[in-house]
């Protein structure tokens, strides 16, 4: 059905002769002709023919829908006019969506001076769609959100049909992030009734979960608005910003060059700091070129929210040289640092402090001092002992 209003062709209102209007049409149509039914929420093409009255230097043409005391409006360039000439403004207005039933749209067209105007209005008959839905609100706590987080997204939405919107559903979703999320809004009449409780607009807040994976950067929210035979669709977009997890982690290298022997261990501290709100795990991973032999000692580790923990990385080389280590510390699947760190290597051979080889040594150093006294004993001469013998008289 269709809201019919009052028609009126040529309604004047002037405070001053600036012209006398001749036409005024809507989408080529004439409104002295006949009754001209307008849209809600469409885009008509207006044209106004007048004739000038007097000398203006500065003149404008505007024009305006007025409905439920809201003003859509179009204003013209500034021109000159001339008494008696004819002169014909053409221009497009887009009709309110925001109607109800119950609303009169009614079209104004002036022509205007610095000290005067005329006016004409009049009624057009206003009718709306069979079935159409709109978005009038979606709002969210914040535009910034945390990777893991739940987030409410209050959705209102109005029939702006002439018929009711049977099982209107409300989708959320955020494809980049392969978030959706379908509730059920409920069934939506032409108009409120308060006799009966049907109403034309719901409010519905619709949860959603940020993946704890979730990168940082800015998402589109979509909130889609329909029934189940698709009779009518709305879609809203919307930006937020998720601040990611990977954004939450550092690695701090409070020494990154060492000199030593070689053959002799070059050991390194990697401090994994977690300033997120929740437990991260790293692993951690060496490269080292050809001659180095490098390692470390928790490949895989994780920490606790707003905690730090220390992971040495060894490496050793046998031979002179420097030497360029890199160590990759990742979490979920992102690197969150690639550290540099360098070995530089001397020609001289490195002390072993093995004990083992420490005691071997000692021993074998007693074992030839004993062999060697041993020897020294064997070949020393027993001393003459000297024989006195006896005399006869």
């Amino acid at each position: 059905m269709a809201f019919v209003a009052v028609f009126a062709i040529m309604n004047v209102v002037s405070a001053a002769d600036v012209a006398t209007f001749s036409d005024v049409q809507v989408n080529g149509v004439s409104v002295g002709t006949e009754s001209i039914a307008v849209q809600a929420g469409e885009t008509v093409d207006v044209t106004a023919v007048f004739t000038a009255v007097r000398d203006v230097d500065l003149a404008s043409v505007e024009a305006w829908f007025y409905v439920d005391g809201k003003k859509t409006s179009y204003t013209s360039s500034r021109f000159a006019l001339f008494n008696g000439s004819r002169y014909t403004k053409e221009f497009s207005l887009r009709v309110p969506s925001n109607i109800d039933l119950t609303d009169d749209v009614r079209l104004f067209v002036q022509v205007s001076s610095d000290d005067g105007s005329d006016t004409v209005y009049f009624d057009l008959r206003l009718q709306r769609d069979a079935f159409k839905v709109d978005v009038l609100s979606v709002e969210l706590p914040s535009l910034e959100v945390a990777a893991g987080s739940v987030v409410p997204v209050n959705i209102v939405l109005k029939n702006r049909g002439l018929n009711t919107l049977e099982d209107l559903f409300v989708t959320v979703k955020i494809d980049a992030l392969g978030i959706s999320r379908r509730v059920y809004a409920s069934d939506l009449t032409p108009v409120d009734s308060d006799d009966n409780d049907e109403e034309d607009a719901v409010e519905k807040t619709v949860f959603i979960q940020i993946p704890e994976s979730a990168r940082s950067g800015v998402y589109t929210l979509e909130v889609r608005a329909s029934n189940v035979d698709v009779d009518a669709d709305a879609v809203v977009m919307k930006s937020i910003v998720v601040s990611g997890s990977e954004g939450r982690g550092d690695v701090l290298t409070p020494v990154v060059s060492r000199t030593v022997k070689a053959g002799e261990e070059a050991v390194y501290d990697l401090v994994l700091v977690n300033s997120g709100n929740r437990m991260q795990i790293y692993t951690i991973s060496v490269e080292a070129p050809n001659g180095v032999s490098a390692s470390v000692d928790q490949s895989l580790v994780s920490i606790p929210a707003d905690s730090t923990m220390v992971v040495k990385v060894r490496a050793t080389a046998n031979k002179e040289g420097t030497y360029a280590l890199a160590v990759n510390v990742n979490s979920d699947g992102a690197l969150v640092k690639r550290v540099s760190l360098t070995n530089e290597v001397d020609g001289s051979k490195a002390i072993s402090t093995n004990p083992t080889v420490v005691l071997t040594i000692v021993l074998a150093i007693i074992f030839v001092v004993l062999v060697v006294v041993l020897i020294i004993l064997l070949t020393r001469k027993p001393a003459r002992t000297e024989e006195l013998g006896e005399s006869y008289y």
